[in-house]
């Protein structure tokens, strides 16, 4: 028993720490590491009392109040959507679609983009079966968002861990399940991968779980 309630703190105590640190990996990644934008978004303290519990995520108030990004946002659904009116059947730009609608649930903090977020990234897989990373990767980043992380692994783990997003969902995940052998693992191959401040930031974040300077 006392074992299962210090482990649960720990958990605790490392997911605090990724609130804390992914803000400042957001505004490394918008700037220096455009694959790891969607995994490093900034946390505040609101969630839309309109979205389901499972679905509750912490909103950037900046995104919120942004009309320009959330105008161009709306530009990249209308493209995609007329895409999709010639050919209905096209996985790609249904995932392209998908992945649009998440950034628009991030940046209004409205939980109905989110279900579109997740309802076409399933139906781009149904229509593309074989290499839809970008679909995959959406419905890794809802699991995450639903602190889902087993899930949100599982999906990581079918993108395939020579992609980008996907080791760092790797980090942030186990990092979130007290997993630190395993996030640490992940962190060194992604700084191995692209070593730059953006996942610079998200290794010293593990090793601050760990202990380590």
């Amino acid at each position: 028993m006392t074992a299962n309630k210090s482990q649960k703190t720990k958990s605790d105590i490392i997911w605090c720490l990724l609130l804390i640190g992914l803000p400042i990996v957001g505004i490394v990644a918008v700037n220096l590491l455009p694959n790891l934008r969607e995994i490093s978004d900034k946390f505040d303290n609101k969630s839309p009392a309109n979205l389901d519990a499972k679905y509750r995520y912490h909103f950037s108030e900046t995104l919120r109040n942004n009309p320009s990004q959330k105008e161009a946002f709306q530009q990249e659904i209308a493209f995609y959507q007329q895409r999709l009116a010639v050919d209905s059947k096209s996985g790609l730009n249904r995932a392209a679609l998908a992945g649009v609608y998440l950034k628009m649930a991030r940046a209004t903090g409205e939980g109905g983009w989110f279900l579109l977020a997740e309802q076409a990234a399933q139906r781009s897989i149904a229509d593309l079966p074989f290499d839809n990373k970008g679909a995959l990767l959406v419905l890794a980043r809802i699991a995450e968002a639903r602190h889902d992380f087993p899930t949100a692994l599982r999906f990581a783990k079918q993108v395939g861990f020579d992609n980008e997003d996907a080791i760092a969902i790797s980090v942030t995940s186990h990092l979130a399940m007290g997993k630190v052998s395993e996030a640490s693992i992940a962190a060194d191959a992604l700084v191995n991968r692209i070593p730059n401040l953006g996942s610079l930031t998200l290794r010293a974040l593990v090793r601050e779980s760990q202990g380590r300077d």
